[in-house]
């Protein structure tokens, strides 16, 4: 992988397995010197074709004691480092977007992996934004959607309305003392 990992210890922890940059296999490099490749891959949106087929196959389940122990240590790190510079954390975390959209129905991963969030942030006195609330309310509102239609980055609304969201929690936990979010 090219990003960030973690792998079981043995001893109930983890160990972080640093990044190995990304290189294209050289078949992969040759097809996509090829236009008709580009345009199924990519004006096909291929890839997220891909991914939401394969979204909800593997019992998720299955993993949740050992997704839970490392979220839990993921953001027990996040909750030292903020400390250890005299921060507070504040975790934001992602609506199920296809189910607020009436597309498919609630995500199985994205339920267990939002209550092992909650969870973890709860028992380590971390604050934490879940998006489902405000997303729901503003597509029942409006009806536009939260990212761009070629990838599920979040467009201009998805970025307002999160950066109204933390700005009111700063406002209200910082700025004002209060205990707004944790």
């Amino acid at each position: 992988s090219y990003f960030l990992t973690f792998r079981d210890d043995g001893q109930g922890g983890f160990v972080e397995v640093p990044p190995v940059p990304y290189t294209p296999s050289e078949v992969r490099r040759l097809m996509v010197k090829f236009a008709l490749v580009r345009y199924v891959y990519g004006n096909l949106q291929l890839e997220a074709v891909i991914r939401r087929a394969s979204r909800d196959e593997a019992p998720i389940a299955d993993l949740q004691d050992e997704l839970a122990a490392l979220t839990r240590h993921i953001f027990a790190e996040y909750q030292r480092t903020a400390e250890g510079s005299g921060a507070r954390l504040l975790l934001v975390m992602d609506a199920d977007r296809r189910f607020i959209y009436g597309e498919d129905p609630p995500s199985e991963r994205i339920t267990l992996l939002s209550q092992i969030a909650h969870e973890a942030t709860a028992e380590q006195g971390i604050a934490l934004l879940d998006l489902t609330e405000t997303f729901t309310q503003d597509y029942q509102q409006f009806g536009e959607r939260f990212e761009f239609t070629v990838d599920d980055h979040w467009n201009e609304r998805g970025h307002r309305l999160i950066s109204e969201v933390v700005s009111d929690w700063v406002a209200g936990s910082i700025c004002l003392g209060g205990e707004n979010g944790g």
